[in-house]
């Protein structure tokens, strides 16, 4: 059975937690070291520079940094509530108490869950802001849709506009307030190398592509006339990622408000796709999600998404959850 030091080296070695870059001493050498008196944890960061041994706690600068009160495992325990049981705050605090004997609050458990969902959301807006899936030219077919998940975002509609790479069926989304044709080849444009082939359904706002000068080759989709049955390419992969999506929200939650909607619905997304991990992979890969988020600007981040910065700031409203 590991010892309380390997387990936090092992999380140390993994990026869920970090010592500082540097001692204000200046010392660049941080040791684990093992600290009876810090609170609930029983190690912190010490200062190898023998006048000094100043010591920071191993929580500082990392997703934990606001739940100190609370022991390492305990948190985790709710990371697993949240990623691998998708229990609701409500299911969750009443398994810790009555199964594991850990005792934290709703209030507390809602604040972790928030804090989760957050950053998910955060790093999806960075992968579909720096991502260009596929090089120019290459002839490839991609499908793209959109899709009215919801009426009420601060009284305006929010519409879902996603696409997937026909071959391996990869998919993207984005959230925009219409789907006219100024915002559909925006998206398409910042997504797809010119050069390629997009499926599309018969809505006019994809229109622009049939320009000789678009750079895009579009090939609409009729249902029951021209769709995969009949030995083209179709719309289905990406349409069918809508019901996904909205299976997975219905399948963990009674009633969402909508001022939360889209972060839900990032929550959705990473679950399609990373329903195929082990707990341990997705704990892994929400840390990596996290800490490239970390690295980054938020304002660069919020800019790269088709909602406004107020629209942003409003989804992670500290006094509404699920």
């Amino acid at each position: 059975m590991e010892d309380k030091k390997e387990i936090y080296q092992k999380y140390i070695d993994k990026h869920y937690i970090k010592a500082p870059e540097q001692c204000q001493c200046g010392n660049k050498k941080l040791a684990l070291s093992k600290n009876n008196r810090v609170k609930n944890l029983g190690y912190c960061f010490r200062c190898t520079r023998k006048n000094c041994k100043k010591i920071y706690s191993l929580f500082n600068n990392s997703f934990f940094e606001e739940f100190k009160s609370f022991q390492l495992k305990e948190i985790l325990a709710v990371f697993r509530c949240f990623i691998d049981y998708k229990f609701n705050s409500i299911e969750a605090k009443n398994y810790l108490s009555n199964t594991m004997n850990i005792i934290i609050s709703e209030r507390i458990i809602k604040k972790i869950y928030k804090k989760i969902r957050k950053y998910i959301y955060l790093y999806y807006t960075l992968d579909y802001a720096s991502e260009i899936v596929g090089r120019e030219n290459e002839n490839k077919f991609y499908s793209t849709d959109e899709s009215l998940f919801t009426h009420d975002l601060n009284g305006q509609q929010l519409w879902l506009i996603g696409f997937t790479d026909n071959i391996s069926k990869d998919f993207h989304i984005v959230a925009t307030k219409n789907r006219d044709a100024v915002t559909l080849e925006t998206f398409i444009r910042r997504m797809i190398p010119v050069g390629n082939n997009i499926v599309t359904d018969g809505w006019p706002g994809y229109d622009w592509m049939d320009q000789a000068n678009s750079g895009y080759r579009r090939f609409p989709h009729i249902h029951g006339q021209n769709d995969f049955g009949h030995g083209v390419e179709s719309t289905s992969h990406i349409e069918s990622i809508w019901g996904q999506l909205k299976d997975v929200i219905s399948s963990i939650y009674k009633s969402i408000p909508c001022i939360n909607f889209l972060y839900f619905v990032r929550e959705a997304e990473w679950r399609i796709k990373k329903k195929n991990l082990s707990y341990e992979e997705k704990l892994d890969d929400f840390f990596e999600m996290y800490n490239t988020v970390m690295g980054i600007d938020e304002e660069f981040i919020y800019d790269s998404d088709f909602l406004n910065n107020d629209d942003i700031n409003n989804l992670f409203n500290e006094n509404d959850d699920e």
